[in-house]
């Protein structure tokens, strides 16, 4: 059974995966091109996903790094929308 998030719960998850946005639309274009083919560098975003998430006390720390592929995951998918300005 799934369990609703408490508001201040949502409000950081969202803010979290704003951030993650944030830093794709950030990577200059030459780095970003190459960011989906650089196992290390989408390492190091899932480890900076997983310590933000952890900071804000959200959620289990044992969940923490599947929501963080997941978020990644959503990012890749989404790379055209999260790099238009």
């Amino acid at each position: 059974m799934r369990r609703a998030m408490a508001r201040p719960a949502l409000d950081s998850a969202l803010r979290c995966q704003c951030s993650v946005a944030e830093k794709v639309r950030n990577t200059a274009p030459p780095k970003l091109a190459d960011f989906w083919s650089k196992v290390q560098a989408q390492e190091a975003l899932r480890n900076e996903i997983v310590q933000r998430l952890d900071d804000e006390d959200l959620l289990p720390f044992d969940q923490l790094p599947r929501i963080a592929d997941r978020l990644v995951e959503l990012a890749k998918v989404n790379h055209d929308r999260l790099v238009r300005r």
